[in-house]
């Protein structure tokens, strides 16, 4: 959300009759009581992992937690309130371009509303699973990297997000849109206001520009998804503004709508819907919010919405959506969000939508947990539609504990430390990060998720969590905290490519670290729990925030190439020189293994007799320096996988001609063929005799042969009783002979290119032995 003022957000404490207990006997004295508990307040069972953390990375940090307070629901849960209804005011507009250039801003100032979060109390001291290491350097370098917008309108905090279609990257930022090119990052659109999108329809989105945008690009229809709220005054009504494209042209026209918040018991103007975040799923658009009574109110719920993917897509005026309102559910419920769907492969037909938030103990939430909902619309009867189990999560996992930050805890913003006196800046670090992201590999299907914990001592870690088996029995596959060092991250998102690689973009600061974006990962191999792979920098910030409102974020944004499903692409704030609010934000690329590998195979025959040959060496060099070398197989065959590149590949074995190819080009997930075949070459023989230079008699002695740049098959032979020798060698090449016997110093014969047969005699020296005796 927007803000040029500061927050003043009450704390709230903990209950103090409890706070001197250690957690590990907290958690004795409840363990008896927690299946009681959960089984009387109508909460399925946990799902407990039962899956170790690799020891060597993994140090648990000494945790103190305070017992919370009491829950103050004044009832039991009761079912969410659900609500059917349209999109108050919609249509198609003009091309996004054309509707840019009339110059369209909105016609009142943008507000600033100050970031809300949910009631405490927050838990301190530390958290487990803490990854101390960074292990390797393998983070691959950016593919391209390049500025997106800056701060056009004087505000903070960015907002930054972004998605990346097949050939288009759009950023969005509070008030600002553009569009660049993913091969050479040139901006090819805007930036222009966001509400530019909703002029024409006249919705009530086209005269305010309020922030918490939102973009995502819909891979299963080629187009592209973008929201931010509106809200015309303090107490309602309030609006999301949502818009889809009618092409794959961000810049083209869009059906753009307006959803108004429903009136619920208590609030006829709705209630305030803060820090939206939306999803692409197969059979709708989903979407989470944080309810207040108002803009400047107290805490009032969570919300999820369905809205009708398929009337959005064609157009219809005012499309469907369903509503739920958790607040009568459970009030403690929020900061949760909507599985994001990435890749090509689908959901199982018929599934559910998945939403999910972490939170620690809290009331009668008796241990750190991410709680799962599945949300099964119903468009044809859309009140018969289920979100969760009458509200309640279908699934409670534990999670390896957690604390928040100890400013998260105070209610403070002024979290993360900057170098000299800059003040600290706000880690948004009571929840869990944009996007929830959700793939199915065919034999499992996961989510995975990161939020900012307390890696001990007050220092800013990035948690990530995996979860597998969402629509079945969900369980933490696994799970970390990334803090290597004393250098503080926050603001995360993650995000895993086809191959189940997972990445985690973030900022970095501390006191002698200027805020920076980073990003690190793992292999699908590695080891569970760790981003084995280590760090990689972005960019490196050259400045500071002054704003005293320390707001910072409030979210990144990390996605995936849909046309390779491999590239990661990630978006963040930086500040190039100190200031008050001239952020900048900052676009990249990379890949990780296998994602930018392809492969090189084919056969090696004899040219004339085109018979397959075994044990070839076979060497590859790229422009860059990589290089690798294998044998054939009996068969004569090869195989390599190699970086995208362009190689040299040289094949050589003793007896043929070397044969080098050049320029075979090697791309991403496909495999390139190149037969070679080598020519033999001619064999000639060396032979003679070993004689004593002084009787002519022939010797017992051992020739020895060395070649250049072979050696031979046989390197050694020994005479006959007439001192005879014979080799077959290679021909084209250079040899040295040395013949060696008894008593005689052995003589060496260097061989200059052997090109015919030839005779080469050895006559020895005997060697004279004296005898010296001395007499008494």
């Amino acid at each position: 959300m927007i803000e040029t003022v500061s927050r003043h957000i009450s704390g709230n404490k903990h209950n103090a009759a409890y706070s001197h207990l250690p957690e590990s006997a907290m958690k004795f004295i409840v363990a008896a009581l927690v299946v009681s508990l959960l089984a009387i307040s109508g909460y399925p069972l946990p799902t407990s992992s039962t899956r170790a953390q690799p020891d060597l990375l993994m140090q648990p940090s000494a945790v103190t937690r305070h017992t919370p307070q009491s829950d103050t629901r004044a009832q039991a849960p009761m079912p969410p309130v659900q609500i059917v209804g349209q999109a108050t005011a919609g249509g198609e507009t003009p091309a996004l371009r054309i509707l840019a250039a009339q110059a369209h801003a909105a016609t009142r100032a943008a507000k600033s509303w100050p970031a809300r979060r949910l009631p405490g109390p927050y838990t301190t001291g530390g958290s487990s699973v803490v990854q101390r290491s960074a292990a390797a350097s393998n983070m691959p370098a950016p593919l391209i990297t390049f500025d997106g917008i800056n701060n056009r309108d004087g505000f903070v905090p960015s907002d930054s997000n972004g998605a990346v279609g097949p050939h288009h990257y759009v950023e969005l930022v509070n008030m600002q849109m553009a569009v660049y090119s993913i091969t050479s990052g040139a901006l090819l659109f805007g930036p222009v206001p966001i509400n530019t999108i909703w002029s024409t329809p006249g919705t009530p989105c086209a005269t305010t520009n309020d922030g918490d945008p939102i973009v995502l690009y819909d891979q299963l229809a080629d187009r592209w998804l973008v929201s931010e709220f509106s809200v015309s005054n303090t107490s309602g009504p309030y609006y999301e503004c949502v818009a889809v494209s009618t092409s794959p042209d961000p810049a083209g026209s869009y059906n753009a709508y307006a959803f108004q918040m429903p009136a619920v018991p208590g609030y006829p103007n709705g209630k305030f819907p803060d820090y939206p975040k939306l999803a692409v799923w197969p059979d709708a658009y989903y979407m989470t919010m944080n309810q207040f009574a108002s803009a400047t109110g107290s805490y009032a719920g969570a919300a999820v919405w369905a809205l009708n993917r398929s009337q959005m897509l064609t157009g219809v005026v005012s499309p469907t959506y369903v509503y739920y309102d958790l607040d009568t559910a459970d009030p403690r419920f929020g900061n949760m969000l909507p599985a994001n769907l990435d890749g090509a492969t689908l959901p199982p037909a018929g599934s559910p939508e998945y939403f999910a938030e972490v939170d620690g103990t809290k009331g009668s939430w008796l241990y750190d947990a991410m709680r799962l909902w599945r949300f099964s619309v119903n468009w044809a009867t859309p009140a018969s539609s289920t979100f969760g189990l009458a509200g309640q999560p279908n699934s409670v996992i534990a999670v390896a504990p957690f604390n928040y930050l100890p400013c998260v805890a105070a209610s403070s913003p002024n979290c993360i430390p900057q170098p000299g006196s800059a003040p600290a800046l706000d880690a948004v670090g009571d929840r869990i990060m944009h996007r929830l992201v959700y793939r199915n590999f065919g034999d499992h299907e996961a989510l995975v998720a990161n939020q900012t914990v307390d890696a001990g001592g007050g220092l800013a870690g990035i948690r990530w969590y995996e979860v597998r088996d969402p629509g079945g029995s969900p369980s933490i596959y696994q799970q970390g905290t990334f803090a290597p060092d004393a250098t503080n991250r926050w603001m995360g998102s993650i995000a895993m490519d086809r191959y189940g690689n997972i990445a985690v973009g973030y900022s970095a600061s501390s006191a002698t670290v200027t805020p920076s974006i980073r990003y690190a990962g793992r292999l699908a191999t590695d080891p569970l729990g760790a981003l084995s792979q280590g760090e990689q920098t972005l960019i490196t910030g050259t400045g500071v925030q002054l704003s005293s409102s320390a707001r910072w974020g409030d979210y990144s944004s990390m996605s995936i190439d849909p046309t390779d499903d491999c590239t990661f692409w990630y978006v963040n704030q930086y500040y190039d020189s100190t200031g008050f609010t001239n952020w900048r934000t900052r676009i990249g690329s990379f890949r990780l293994p296998p994602c930018n590998m392809g492969g090189l195979t084919g056969v090696v025959t004899d040219a004339s007799t085109s018979s397959p040959l075994s044990n070839v060496l076979i060497s590859t060099i790229s422009p860059s320096g990589f290089g690798t070398s294998t044998l054939t197989d009996p068969a004569g065959a090869y195989t390599f996988t190699l970086p995208a590149d362009v190689y040299t590949v040289t094949a050589s074995i003793y007896g043929y001609m070397p044969a080098t190819q050049s320029g075979i080009s090697i791309t991403r997930f496909t495999t390139t063929t190149q037969a070679i075949s080598l020519t033999p070459i001619p064999y000639y023989v060396i032979s003679g005799t070993v004689s004593d230079s002084a009787s002519g008699q022939p010797l017992t002695a051992t020739i020895q042969v060395t070649g250049s740049p072979y050696n031979p098959p046989i390197t050694a032979t020994t005479t006959d009783a007439s001192g005879y020798y014979s080799f077959t060698l290679l021909g084209g090449q250079a040899y040295t002979l040395t013949a060696s016997a008894d008593f005689h110093p052995p003589q060496t014969r260097p061989i200059a290119t052997l090109s015919s047969d030839r005779s080469e005699n050895f006559a020895l020296w005997r060697q004279i032995i004296l005898i010296f005796v001395m007499k008494p």
